[in-house]
């Protein structure tokens, strides 16, 4: 059989395992979450730059928003399978590149791409990370065909527009510019990859507006909420972890492959930047664990030139101890176990605390009990998500002692405030309990007084003593009355702080007890800093104003400071 008949056979056939594990395999809370982003389009979300929002938009209008039971999963995952396909096809080209093909080269191309689990799972799971490796691969490729030194200034654009789609795609691509510029000082001298640098950042002026335009969301969220301070385990945990991303013997092959390579390969600049890459993220974000934990996945754009590098490697046995005949054996022993686990994925059997099986049971039992009313989730984004896809209408209150959302982005809520809702919190945190199962709260109310729109600002604070007295105006958006005194969701003023945890301090209040529609009203405030504090006297405090309203305390003003002195 022909070297390239082949590869498009075994790529069938990888296409088609893709798309029956797309189908049978139950939506991962996360891909549900990106489903919100494609829902509600923009230039950037909090946790991501916008391009997974766009895959899931082109994965719902491709399918038609299809609510047909067996198709469903495809309105979110198709563009991830069509992606992946493109992205090993494009692998395959860059990997070949001026070299005859031969069917040991096809044969270990995908061993060594099928070996790799998070690999596989980026071609049926709908994940920011399948973007980032179609664009690192289209990267790679230019700058394989530029360091060829014809058509330069064709593959120069090329670039450009590869690195804005990774930097579309997650954050850390541009790791990946860094590290090839890293193993080849020359390009800094080179004009035309310059003038590729500013076509990228031109090509994200929009994403960079909507940045500034909502005070940096995403770059608060990775560069600090996630700094999590000095913890041995995430120093321990993180081989290990990688272990599993990559199986155990292509880490160690990635990692003895680049050392061998810049070391016997120094005049291959292309094959140079393949090794800093693989060695730079890998200890890149080893070194960034001081600071918190890692994710695994972190370092899944370091796939791609372990790929084109260890194909090489292994179809030219560069490498005179490393016995290949083994290697290989080993190797398709893993790709089978790999195999055998996405079957086992199809059957959706893994328990619930896996979250990679059994989850309808969940939101069915969900819907059967809210009916036809909003769900209303307190807490985890997770779950508003889930039921978002498979039933309807959901939304999320935010507590401010949990993580930031896409949710507080979206005006999704606004339509049922004052209406019937199902109230379902997963956290302890829903006093008022009706129903009690499969780990959560439940109650019902009449009419839902939601807290997370009103806007407290702040027109004059002062320290008289042990107390604290501000003048407020509070903002009311929705299009129904806020009443302090509501029969079934009362809600309290009060002030928040964090010391060694967080206190909260109940406030008095001198206004009115309703805000009408669409409108404001001024407050007179005080309560003793002595409750937000376990020092005797400190300098200042920094505190925010939170409403709770039997649900959560939702974040209503900016963080401020007062000095105590």
């Amino acid at each position: 059989m022909k070297p390239n008949k082949l590869f498009w056979i075994i790529w069938a056939v990888w296409l088609v395992l893709n798309v029956l594990t797309s189908l049978m395999m139950e939506i991962y809370t996360d891909e549900a979450y990106y489903r919100l982003y494609g829902q509600f389009l923009a230039w950037g979300y909090y946790d991501h730059p916008p391009m997974v929002g766009l895959m899931a938009w082109v994965s719902d209008h491709l399918m038609c928003q299809t609510t047909m039971l067996g198709l469903r999963n495809l309105t979110v995952r198709l563009t991830t399978i069509l992606t992946h396909a493109l992205t090993v096809w494009l692998l395959f080209k860059t990997m070949a590149d001026d070299r005859e093909v031969t069917r040991p080269m096809v044969v270990t191309f995908f061993m060594v791409a099928a070996g790799m689990v998070m690999l596989s799972t980026t071609g049926f799971m709908l994940t920011p990370d399948s973007p980032l490796l179609l664009f690192a691969t289209l990267f790679f490729y230019a700058y394989q065909k530029y360091l060829k030194g014809s058509n330069l200034w064709q593959w120069a654009l090329v670039l450009g527009v590869a690195i804005a789609g990774m930097l579309y795609s997650k954050y850390m691509g541009v790791l990946v510019v860094a590290f090839v510029v890293l193993s080849n000082w020359q390009l800094v001298k080179d004009g035309r990859l310059w003038c590729a640098l500013l076509l990228a950042l031109a090509l994200m002026t929009p994403h960079f507006w909507w940045q500034i335009s909502h005070g940096f969301p995403s770059l608060q969220y990775h560069l600090v909420a996630r700094n999590e301070g000095f913890d041995i385990d995430y120093i321990l945990e993180y081989w290990p972890n990688q272990l599993v991303v990559y199986n155990p013997l292509l880490l160690v092959l990635m990692i003895v492959g680049s050392i061998v390579t810049l070391r016997q390969r120094k005049e291959d600049m292309f094959e140079r930047g393949l090794a800093v890459t693989i060695l730079g993220f890998l200890f890149f974000f080893w070194l960034m664990t001081v600071k918190g934990h890692a994710e695994p996945h972190w370092t899944m754009a370091a796939s791609v030139p372990a790929v084109l590098l260890l194909t090489r490697i292994l179809t030219e046995q560069r490498i005179a101890w490393m016995n290949r005949r083994w290697v290989c054996i080993t190797l398709w022993c893993m790709v089978g176990l790999i195999q055998v686990a996405r079957v086992v994925l199809w059957t959706n059997c893994l328990p619930l605390d896996t979250a990679l099986g059994s989850k309808h049971q969940r939101y069915d039992y969900l819907k059967e009990i809210s009916g036809d009313k909003v769900m209303v989730s307190i807490g985890s984004f997770q779950w508003p998500s889930m039921y978002r896809f498979w039933y309807g209408e959901a939304v999320l209150v935010h507590d401010i002692e949990e993580r930031h959302t896409q949710y507080e982005y979206i005006d999704i809520d606004y339509p049922f405030q004052g209406q019937p809702a199902s109230i379902c919190d997963p956290i302890d945190g829903c006093h008022d309990t009706v129903v009690y199962a499969h780990n959560y709260h439940h109650k019902m109310v009449n009419r839902l007084q939601m807290t997370d729109r009103m806007r407290v600002t702040e027109q004059s604070a002062q320290v008289d003593g042990d107390s604290l007295r501000w003048q407020l105006s509070i903002a009311n958006p929705y299009a129904v009355a806020f009443d302090f005194q509501h029969d079934e969701m009362p809600c309290r003023l009060q002030v928040a702080a964090m010391d060694t945890d967080w206190c909260f301090a109940e406030c008095k209040v001198c206004g009115p007890m309703q805000i009408p529609a669409r409108d404001s009203a001024r407050y007179t405030v005080t309560c003793s800093w002595r409750d937000l504090t376990s020092q005797s006297r400190p300098e200042k405090i920094q505190y925010m104003f939170t409403l709770y309203n039997t649900l959560a305390h939702t974040e209503n003003s900016p963080w401020q400071t007062i000095s105590l002195y």
